[in-house]
């Protein structure tokens, strides 16, 4: 074999070897069972809400200005597929308006802190980084409504903050970039979701006993970036 042939058949096989070590690296990652830990954070965009009780019965539209969402979810993978885990947060948006003449909402916000369990389906693209997924959660979340003025002034308005924890739900899909066997960056869509809640204030002006504000369930559709950690 002349210096010309042995020279040119070397840099085949080692153009050919580099896919392959590619293709070797991703498919050496174990099958990923263990615990996990996942963080991220990103916008939310809150549609559909309605004021349904401020002291009696209400129907009124809101809108809401873009609100932000924090995720952490901790967890067991079974197998590269199948996970289940607790997922929390924090979903915050301020209220713009209310439509309703004469309704003032200034410096009024709503926010969820969530404790769900969680499942996830993942599948892994052979030869690649990538890792679809999906998830289903179900649970709780404890719910706060603060303003600093919230109704009609100077008659009838509520002020401060009161808490609510009603059921909870939600779903999310995306895609993991699988960096190493350890590490991943997420790209994903999630959407959270509450029963109605009510809040009961005792300082309203003027002054009564208890007086209710309700609004129709929060739903919320978020862009997530995330990193996760398999232990």
């Amino acid at each position: 074999m002349t210096k010309q042939k042995f020279t040119v058949l070397a840099l085949a096989f080692s153009c050919l070897g580099i896919p392959l070590a590619k293709a070797q690296y991703y498919d050496s990652f174990p099958a990923g069972a263990g615990p996990y830990f996942r963080f991220g954070a990103g916008p939310s965009f809150y549609t559909g809400g309605t004021l349904q009780q401020f002291g009696t019965s209400v129907n009124r539209s809101m809108s809401f200005d873009t609100g932000y969402a924090l995720n952490l979810g901790v967890g067991y993978a079974f197998n590269k597929y199948l996970s289940v885990g607790f997922n929390t947060g924090y979903y915050e948006t301020w209220i713009n308006s209310v439509n309703a003449p004469g309704f003032y909402s200034n410096s009024s916000f709503l926010s969820n802190i969530p404790f769900m369990a969680e499942a996830t389906l993942s599948v892994p693209i052979p030869h690649t980084i990538l890792v679809p997924y999906i998830s289903v959660n179900g649970g709780g979340s404890t719910s706060e409504f603060g303003t600093s003025h919230f109704g009609y002034y100077p008659n009838n308005y509520v002020y401060g903050s009161a808490w609510n924890t009603v059921f909870a739900y939600g779903a999310s899909a995306g895609v993991r970039f699988k960096f190493s066997h350890n590490f991943s960056a997420v790209l994903g869509y999630n959407y959270f979701a509450t029963q109605d809640t009510r809040y009961d204030y005792n300082n309203v002006f003027p002054p009564f006993n208890t007086f209710t504000v309700g609004f129709k369930g929060v739903q919320v559709n978020s862009v997530m970036f995330m990193l996760q950690w398999n232990l």
